[in-house]
C-alpha cells in the first residue's frame, strides 16, 4: 500500500474518495519531507507510518468494495507546498464529482478518527455516498469489515454532528441566479466548525468554482456585490464574554469574509435590491516574469476586449497606469506587494468620505454585541445621513470622523460605502458598509490600497 501519483493525461483508474474532519487526533499527512518514502511501494506499511484507525478501515473498505485507489486528502495534497496545495484544492469539486463511491466519516462527540468504523458491504454503494456516524456501536477491533454500517441515503435526515442537516448538492444543478446560490451557500457555511482557521476558504472553494470561481472568497460573476458582505455579532446570538472588537484572522486580507468568520459572528451578504448596479473597477497588483509589478483589474466584463492577467483593457488602462505610476512613488508599498499574498491587495482609483460618527450606540447593546449608529454629514450633527451597526468597542479606538471608501452604486441615488480603518496609509476594511442618498456627502478622490 502506498500514493500512486498521477500524472496529466494519464487515464485515471476507479476510485473511492473520503470525506472526514481532521480533528484535533494526530495523523499521517503528506509532505516534501515524507513525499519520496510514501510513493515506494509499501510506503503506508512502513513501521513508522501510523495511519488513523478509521482511515485504516476505510482503506480495508475500499478494498472489500473491489476498489484499488482511494483518494484521501491527507495523503493526496502535499500539505506544505502552497502551489499544490492551491492547485488541488480548486479541484476538489471535480475529485468527488468522478469519485465512484464517496465515504464520507461524521467526527461526533463519541467517535473520531481514533476509533474503528462499522463495516460496509457493496450494496451500499448505489447512490455513490456512505455516512457513517456513531449512532450504533463499532464492531470489536478484530471485527472483519462486513457488517452494515450506519447508513443513511444522501437526502434523508442525518444527524449531522455540526449542527446543519443539510449538503450542497443541490446548488450544482441549481437554477437559481448564481448571486442567490453564492448567498445561500455562504448563509449555510458561516456556521461550519473546521478544525483549522486556515480551511475557511480551503473547505468552499471547490463548491464556489460552480458559480464562476472566487477570489479569497468574493465571488468572481459580482466581485464588488461580494465585497460588499458585512458581519455583526446579533445580541440574541451574542456568546462573547469580552467586550473586545472583532478583529480580521492574519491569515486572510481584511476585505475576505475568511478573515471575520468566528463564533458568535454573523455574516450577511448583497442580494436582491441591494445589489450594486455600477460597481467600481477594482485592481490588483501582479508581477511579470521580470518581477516587474503591474496593476490589472480583479474582474473585468468589457466587451469586445477584457482585461486578462496580464493586459489591460482601454477603458481601464488610465486607471492602471495611474496606479502602476502611484505604487513605483512608495517604497513601503512596493514592499507589502512583494511580501503578501497573490492577488491579496486590492486598490481602486475611487473616492473617500470622512463622516461623523457619534460616540455613544443609539442604544447600549449586552456585551459583546453589535449597536447601532447614526452616521451624520458632520459634527453638526444637522444632516442624518444613515445608521449601521459597529462594535461600541472599536468606536472610542477611532478619531471624531470614520473613513468609507465608494465602491459603488445601488439603483440610481444610492451610493454604497465601505468603512475603512487607515493605518499607515494602508486601508484595512472593517465589517460594516453604508448606503447614502447621492449628494448628501461631499468626497474626495483617492487611490486607495485595501489589504
Amino acid at each position: 500500500m502506498c500514493i500512486r501519483e498521477h500524472k496529466a493525461g494519464q487515464r485515471k483508474p476507479a476510485y473511492v474518495a473520503l470525506s472526514y474532519v481532521w480533528g484535533s487526533a494526530p495523523q499521517l499527512t503528506l509532505t516534501l519531507a515524507n513525499k519520496a518514502a510514501l510513493l515506494q511501494t509499501g510506503g503506508l506499511l512502513a513501521s513508522d507510518v501510523h495511519l488513523p484507525i478509521a482511515v485504516q478501515d476505510a482503506l480495508k473498505g475500499v478494498t472489500s468494495l473491489g476498489f484499488d485507489h482511494v483518494w484521501v486528502d491527507a495523503l493526496c495534497i502535499i500539505q506544505d507546498e502552497e502551489i499544490d496545495k492551491a492547485q488541488q484544492i480548486i479541484s476538489m469539486r471535480d475529485i468527488y464529482r468522478q469519485a465512484a463511491v464517496t465515504i464520507r466519516l461524521f467526527r461526533t462527540a463519541n467517535f473520531n478518527l481514533v476509533d474503528r468504523l462499522p463495516g460496509i458491504r457493496k450494496a451500499m454503494c448505489q447512490s455513490g455516498v456512505l455516512w457513517y456516524e456513531d449512532t450504533i456501536p463499532p464492531p470489536n477491533a478484530s471485527a472483519a469489515m462486513t457488517g452494515i454500517a450506519d447508513y443513511r441515503e444522501p437526502n434523508a435526515p442525518v444527524r449531522d454532528p455540526e449542527g446543519k442537516n443539510k449538503d450542497y448538492t443541490h446548488l450544482l444543478g441549481s437554477q437559481a441566479s448564481a448571486a442567490v446560490r453564492y448567498s445561500e451557500l455562504l448563509s449555510d457555511y458561516q456556521d461550519r466548525k473546521l478544525s483549522f482557521p486556515d480551511d475557511h476558504l480551503n473547505a468552499i472553494t471547490g463548491i464556489l468554482e460552480t458559480i464562476g470561481g472566487s477570489v479569497w472568497g468574493l465571488s468572481r460573476e459580482f466581485f464588488v456585490d461580494a465585497l460588499c458582505w458585512t458581519a455583526d455579532r446579533p445580541y440574541a446570538i451574542s456568546t462573547l464574554d469580552s467586550s473586545a472588537p472583532m478583529r480580521p484572522l492574519a491569515q486572510f486580507p481584511s476585505w475576505s469574509w475568511a478573515a471575520w468568520k468566528s463564533p458568535g459572528t454573523v455574516l450577511y451578504t448583497v442580494t436582491g435590491s441591494d445589489r450594486v448596479t455600477a460597481p467600481v473597477p477594482v485592481f490588483t497588483i501582479c508581477r511579470g516574469k521580470d518581477s516587474r509589478p503591474y496593476h490589472t483589474t480583479v474582474v473585468c466584463t468589457k466587451r469586445p476586449i477584457s482585461c486578462t492577467f496580464t493586459t489591460v483593457c482601454p477603458s481601464h488602462r488610465e486607471d492602471a497606469q495611474a496606479l502602476d505610476q502611484d505604487l513605483s512613488k512608495s517604497s513601503d508599498l512596493m514592499e507589502l506587494s512583494t511580501r503578501s499574498r497573490p492577488r491579496s491587495i486590492l486598490r481602486f482609483r475611487s473616492y473617500t468620505v470622512n463622516l461623523y460618527v457619534p460616540a455613544s450606540p443609539k442604544a447600549v447593546p449586552a456585551t459583546g454585541s453589535s449597536a447601532q449608529y447614526d452616521v451624520y454629514a458632520d459634527s453638526a450633527m444637522t444632516m442624518l445621513l444613515t445608521d449601521f451597526f459597529l462594535e461600541p468597542s472599536w468606536r472610542p479606538s477611532q478619531g471624531e470622523t470614520l473613513s468609507f471608501l465608494y465602491v459603488g452604486v445601488r439603483g440610481y441615488k444610492t451610493l454604497i460605502f465601505l468603512l475603512i480603518e487607515l493605518r499607515d496609509g494602508i486601508a484595512y476594511r472593517r465589517p460594516s458598509v453604508i448606503y447614502v442618498k447621492k449628494g448628501d456627502v461631499v468626497w474626495q478622490p483617492a487611490i486607495v490600497t485595501l489589504a
